[in-house]
C-alpha cells in the first residue's frame, strides 16, 4: 500500500485535465490520464513537467504532444 506522504500534488495544464490537480510520486517525469474519465479505453493524455509554478508553489505539469 502506498504512503500518501511519499507523493506530490502537480497541476495539469491544457488538455481535458487542464487545471486538475493530482498527486503523483516524486521520482515520476511524467504522467498518463485517460482523456474522458468515463471511456477507460479511449485516448490518453501525458503529461509532463514544466519550469513554472502556481502561485502557492504546486509544479505545473503541461500536455506533452510528440510531433512525427
Amino acid at each position: 500500500m502506498t504512503d500518501e506522504s511519499e507523493k506530490k500534488t502537480i497541476e495539469l495544464r491544457g488538455g481535458p485535465a487542464h487545471g486538475k490537480r493530482v498527486q503523483i510520486h516524486p521520482e515520476h517525469t511524467q504522467t498518463t490520464l485517460p482523456a474522458n474519465s468515463a471511456d477507460r479505453f479511449g485516448a490518453w493524455v501525458t503529461y509532463r513537467p514544466t519550469q513554472e509554478r502556481c502561485a502557492d508553489g504546486t509544479e505545473i505539469w503541461a500536455e506533452s504532444v510528440e510531433s512525427k
